[in-house]
């Protein structure tokens, strides 16, 4: 019986580390996949439900949001006197009030402020800012009938300039054919933040 039970352990201690390389090689294919799916799109439209909860708070939006990586982005929120557009076309911040006919504009006079205007064509996928060192690839799934890759890893931000760095655990389900996010779960301190991306289609333009 000891004998069976040492050949068990040398089998095991012999196949972990196999198993732990595949796993990494896994991540780097799923990930470089999902850059080049990324790098084809020009730009994409799609519905974002956001979920934000905290032991006292449960609350939910849901947007438009067209993003295309050479003009710009645009959300579309709200209903009625609360609806507005943002448009940005990286150098140009238009905050629209159609109910009011009224808008706010700001111009990007800084390369610092620019570069916050590009971030949402920039950042379209959240894996590719996680620590690398963290990321694993849980599983291929299916997610509403569309092919994933479900990633799970770590970031650290800074949510107030003059906050403490905080560190988000991350879940994400990324699309294999078009490289954008499906689904993400963000969790840090007592906070869970839910973003579900619906009817995602890709396009360029920002006509409408």
């Amino acid at each position: 019986m000891a004998r069976r039970w040492t050949l068990i352990v040398a089998i095991v201690a012999a196949v972990s580390p196999l198993n732990a390389d595949s796993q990494g090689g896994d991540v780097q294919f799923a990930l470089k996949k999902v850059e080049a799916a990324l790098d084809k799109i020009t730009g994409f439209e799609a519905e974002i439900e956001t979920r934000h909860e905290t032991s006292g708070e449960d609350v939910t939006v849901t947007r438009t949001l067209q993003v295309s990586k050479a003009y710009g982005w645009k959300i579309i929120e709200g209903s009625g006197q609360l609806s507005r557009q943002i448009i940005n076309d990286f150098k140009t911040n238009v905050v629209y009030y159609p109910a009011q006919k009224r808008a706010l504009r700001l111009v990007a006079r800084s390369a610092e402020v620019e570069t916050e205007f590009r971030k949402p064509a920039r950042e379209l996928n959240p894996v590719l800012s996680l620590d690398r060192g963290t990321l694993k690839l849980i599983a291929e799934e299916e997610l509403n009938k569309e092919p994933v890759y479900h990633f799970e890893g770590t970031t650290t931000t800074q949510f107030l300039q003059s906050g403490k760095p905080v560190k988000v655990k991350v879940e994400a389900w990324i699309s294999q054919r078009d490289g954008l996010p499906r689904k993400t779960i963000e969790r840090w301190e007592d906070r869970t933040g839910t973003t579900i991306y619906r009817n995602v289609v890709l396009r360029d333009d920002l006509t409408s």
